[in-house]
């Protein structure tokens, strides 16, 4: 997740998309498109400069800046084979960076990762309990909130239930309690149980903040 200095935000634009694919005329025009992120220099990559031999997927970032109250930015980006991205356009709206990766994920048949969207109901409360099953040594190990659900599922869960706000935090806090009393019962340290619920809750609060900016 990102986190960017307070600063106003530049209007933005859908950038244009390219009817097809960039076409390969030889190894010397292949070697000048982008491969990865390693390769640009700007904020925003260009459409026509992809190499979309060397894309995994499309994707929505999640931006945090800082802002108070806290808000969401959403930025439509493309996922390279060496685990970088790049940025794709000038958008920090959810609508907009939803069509730009839509739109070019259907011209160049490439998937969506759009974490930005609740995950399916199989995938829910069992990736929660994960991190409170780790050892102690590992509590203190980040989850990537770029994939659905992280160890979050219970926010996905209750934002498929029509759950307020308020419904929200007091279903997470008992649901946090008993599985906090499980992992004591187990054997796990109060210490490293306290550390685990502590980091669950705070990802469990930017995921549920997340779905309700990107979907409400």
């Amino acid at each position: 997740m990102l986190f960017l200095h307070d600063k106003d935000s530049p209007k933005f634009s859908i950038p244009n998309i390219p009817a097809t694919s960039h076409t390969y005329q030889s190894a010397t025009t292949t070697m000048n498109l982008v491969t990865s992120n390693f390769d640009i220099q700007t904020e925003i990559l260009e459409i026509a400069d992809i190499d979309w031999h060397c894309v995994v997927a499309l994707g929505v970032r999640t931006v945090w800046p800082h802002h108070a109250p806290p808000v969401v930015w959403f930025w439509p980006v493309v996922e390279w084979q060496d685990k970088t991205w790049s940025r794709l356009s000038l958008t920090y709206d959810i609508t907009h960076a939803r069509q730009v990766v839509t739109a070019l994920s259907i011209r160049n048949d490439k998937p969506v990762n759009d974490c930005t969207r609740p995950v399916a109901s199989g995938l829910l409360r069992e990736n929660t309990a994960r991190l409170l099953q780790t050892t102690d040594a590992d509590v203190t190990v980040a989850t990537d909130p770029h994939y659905w659900g992280g160890v979050t599922g219970i926010a996905d869960e209750l934002f498929h239930q029509g759950a307020t706000d308020p419904e929200f935090l007091m279903e997470l806090d008992v649901f946090l309690d008993g599985l906090c009393c499980e992992a004591v019962s187990k054997g796990r340290s109060e210490h490293a149980v306290n550390l685990s619920r502590s980091a669950v809750l705070d990802d469990s609060l930017r995921r549920w903040t997340v779905l309700r900016a990107a979907n409400s």
